[in-house]
């Protein structure tokens, strides 16, 4: 894996400033991270979840209806209440839907989380970027960092610019899909007996939300006795 120490010297190499006593060690470690959260936002913001995901469960009881996220938490991707080998995923609750309703917190039981985490700042040396990427990708990063150095330096950045900008196009054709002989395509969910797909004919109730640092689960309007 690419380390700090890594993406410190392909910075100033690209820069041309390999043993320059210019650049400041913390503002090149400021760039190289700020180029680094880019990338990440970049894979995020363009269906690349599959480089990131992580998964976490919650522990849930009738005693409490909100949960703590993950110290690391940025986006949800879904959640899904496990009932044995079974997953059954969660819809948001929307706020309209709780004027009058009966909500109750989610009955004890184990959710399910896949998210993906915040961007992790890079600061010792030997530090790993943390983002799972192709080979390369990280060149985006060096290219960030040494275009910042050359406006510090009062230099022409446009060649590095251009060069940057080329990869950043490049890395955005190419995040997703990653499972590319797969079309895509519209999924088909049926009953247990009419299409042959296991489905509990009892669907789970319950809802989530996200509100500041906590998740919320509850049970919406339950229809059984």
């Amino acid at each position: 894996m690419t380390t700090l120490d890594e993406l410190r010297a392909r910075s100033l190499d690209y820069a041309d400033m390999a043993g320059s006593d210019f650049p400041d060690e913390a503002r090149l470690d400021d760039y190289i991270n700020a180029g680094l959260s880019e990338l990440h936002d970049l894979i995020v913001g363009h269906n690349g979840d599959e480089y990131l995901r992580k998964d976490t469960t919650f522990s849930v009881t009738s005693a409490s209806e909100r949960y703590v996220l993950p110290t690391d938490f940025y986006k949800a991707l879904a959640f899904y209440l496990q009932s044995g080998s079974r997953r059954h995923k969660l819809e948001r609750w929307q706020p309209q839907e709780i004027d009058g309703a009966s909500t109750t917190p989610l009955a004890s039981g184990t959710v399910e989380m896949w998210y993906v985490p915040q961007f992790k700042k890079l600061s010792n040396s030997k530090d790993p970027v943390q983002i799972s990427v192709p080979f390369g990708w990280e060149d985006f990063v060096a290219l960030h960092a040494a275009t910042r150095l050359l406006i510090r330096e009062e230099s022409d950045p446009s060649a590095l610019m251009a060069e940057r900008d080329r990869q950043r196009a490049r890395i955005v054709s190419m995040i997703a899909p990653r499972d590319t002989f797969e079309p895509d395509s519209i999924g088909e969910h049926y009953g247990r007996w009419d299409g042959g797909f296991s489905k509990l004919a009892a669907e789970p109730t319950y809802r989530y939300r996200i509100m500041g640092n906590y998740v919320y689960f509850i049970e919406l309007e339950y229809a059984g006795v």
